[in-house]
């Protein structure tokens, strides 16, 4: 039995299976279905048998950036210090990942410093597929609330992609406001030759994004991890068929 990439235009997507959902992308049915959920499609050629699944194969090296460290404490808010939040929900993100037999690296794994150069550093020298970078968000008014995402200015087009699909699914759980993906020149983007995006979920100098952070803390991680799986199987090819 020989899996066969199917290049042939989709025209709808039944699945036949208790999980997930499906997504247009680039003209194609993209469905994001966990572990070897068959699916039924319909497509133009009916002389092809129409079942389905996903490519188990398809893996990506992925560094996972939780911001500051150490004595780098990043935003503060009373007790509360962004290194930690990003640290926590970065480690669930990275077992997410791991669980879709993904290959996770960590810029850090512990309350540790970690300079700029080196977060760029350990993505160049393991030749990432993806950087992403989790932060939280603050400002003087704690009035400023919701989550956004940063790509690099002037990046391909495809980093953008990956951040709005990440955005996307964060926004479904629930944010006081989705302000979009927007481009900044930040060291770890610029200096990073794999696909980048960092993401603000929230702010820490505001009382009820720190309580959405909290609440949702899994649930964020998860939408994370679907953004990303999900842009990985359309940019690679999620979809083959068995002859």
């Amino acid at each position: 039995m020989v899996l066969k990439k199917l290049v042939r235009p989709l025209l709808t997507l039944l699945i036949v299976s208790n999980f997930f959902v499906q997504e247009r992308v680039f003209g194609k049915t993209i469905p994001a279905l966990k572990d070897d959920h068959l699916i039924l499609m319909l497509i133009k050629n009916k002389s092809h048998d129409p079942l389905l699944r996903i490519n188990k194969n398809i893996s990506a090296k992925i560094v996972i950036d939780p911001g500051h460290g150490g004595k780098k404490t990043g935003a503060v808010s009373g007790n509360r210090f962004e290194k930690d939040d990003n640290l926590d929900i970065a480690l669930v993100v990275r077992d997410k990942l791991s669980a879709w037999n993904q290959e996770v690296i960590m810029t850090r794994n512990e309350d540790i410093d970690v300079s700029l150069e080196e977060r760029s550093d350990i993505s160049n020298s393991n030749y990432a597929d993806l950087f992403v970078s989790i932060h939280r968000n603050a400002y003087s008014s704690s009035s400023v609330c919701g989550v956004e995402i940063f790509v690099m200015i002037d990046s391909p087009q495809i980093n953008e992609y990956y951040a709005n699909n990440v955005q996307k699914e964060i926004v479904r759980i629930g944010v006081q406001r989705d302000r979009g993906v927007k481009h900044e020149d930040f060291s770890v983007l610029r200096k990073t030759n794999a696909i980048a995006i960092l993401i603000e979920l929230g702010f820490i100098t505001n009382e009820m994004d720190n309580s959405l952070f909290d609440q949702n803390l899994e649930a964020y991680a998860e939408a994370i991890t679907y953004g990303i799986i999900k842009s990985i199987y359309s940019h690679y090819g999620a979809l083959w068929k068995f002859d």
